[in-house]
């Protein structure tokens, strides 16, 4: 191995990224099909791939029977600063306490009692997303290591590849129409997006990586717009014809808001599309902070805001705004093969 990649595995160690960001994002996967209490998949509805859980034919979480640890209890394990993905067991939150079932869920003071169980769990101050969700990013080191390939681990890159793939077929739309993606990260969804000829904008709201996406784009030559704005700080111009989130949505704190700007954006056939976000059957609650361990410790160590939804109370949501929807999965891609396609118009 050359030094040149030597160096770069350290820097990204040092950095944190191997310890934060990928393990993160793998074991958070890997760990809700461990706590899963095994079900049948549901049969298609609508086409092959259609079935009425983002799990398909893997086990889906059994809430009813999760158990956890007070918040409490979970602040004396980070007593001594942060703590190791290894150790999700134990960081499990017990269901109790963390939303109040008797408030209207789309209401400010239910949004307002799951931030402050956030703020329980981390042990901040009113949430920022500026500052809670942003995590320091080596621009030219992620240039040439952009996860998932830096996983080295062809099974995911393939599971996050192919929903990019999936993705291009549930746009509704053909090129060049307008396309927005939310929470762009590495920029890979963005890129193809806008590679494949649509007019595509990618909102990010951390420096590094609209940074890192704006000198990719101007590398591989793709005309592809760059915003620097938070979920709810960012307005097109003109209408819109989709809308994406690829494991994005969930890290919203204004849900609901952001939902009704999103639908105003639309064109009249417009549609969002969420891609492998945090929709779960039988959730403990319409929505909320995830309680599972590896959401616990990201919430806890990196102060990011992990939200889950009841998939059925959110796509009432959807249905009261007017939209028709329809989940996709594609077992194939294990947890990158969920997509739930909300649109102005029918869904063909």
């Amino acid at each position: 191995m050359s030094t040149t990649v030597e160096r770069r595995k350290k820097s990204v160690l040092r950095r944190g990224l191997d310890k934060v960001v990928r393990p993160y994002l793998k074991e958070i996967r890997r760990d809700i099909r461990k706590m899963s209490a095994s079900q049948p998949a549901s049969e298609p509805s609508v086409a092959p791939e259609t079935v009425s859980s983002p799990f398909a034919d893997e086990p889906r979480p059994d809430w009813a029977a999760h158990e956890g640890i007070s918040i409490e209890d979970l602040r004396k394990l980070f007593v001594n600063g942060p703590v190791s993905m290894d150790r999700a067991g134990e960081a499990a939150l017990a269901l109790d306490g963390l939303v109040d079932t008797e408030l209207d869920p789309t209401s400010d003071a239910y949004r307002d009692y799951v931030i402050a169980s956030w703020q329980r769990i981390t042990g901040r101050g009113n949430y920022d997303a500026k500052s809670d969700e942003a995590f320091d990013l080596d621009r030219d080191l992620a240039l040439a290591e952009s996860w998932p390939y830096s996983t080295e681990d062809p099974v995911e890159v393939s599971h996050y590849l192919g929903a990019v793939a999936k993705t291009l077929e549930h746009l509704g739309h053909k090129p060049p129409a307008r396309v927005i993606e939310f929470g762009s990260g590495w920029g890979h969804m963005a890129l193809t997006i806008a590679a494949t000829g649509y007019q595509t904008t990618a909102v990010d709201l951390n420096s590094d990586s609209v940074a890192l996406l704006r000198r990719r784009a101007a590398a591989l030559a793709v005309d592809l717009e760059v915003v620097e704005a938070s979920f709810l700080d960012y307005t097109p111009v003109e209408p819109v014809d989709a809308i994406v989130f690829y494991e994005a949505f969930h890290h919203c704190d204004h849900p609901f808001k952001l939902l009704d700007r999103c639908i105003d954006s639309l064109s009249p056939t417009g549609r969002l599309v969420f891609v492998a976000d945090a929709f779960y059957e039988n959730y403990y609650a319409p929505w909320g902070v995830r309680p599972d361990g590896h959401a616990v410790i990201a919430m806890a160590n990196y102060g990011w805001l992990e939200l889950g939804f009841d998939l059925d109370f959110f796509r009432e949501q959807l249905t009261a705004r007017g939209l028709t929807t329809e989940l996709y999965v594609d077992p194939a891609l294990g947890a990158h093969g969920s997509i739930l396609v909300a649109s102005r118009g029918p869904i063909l």
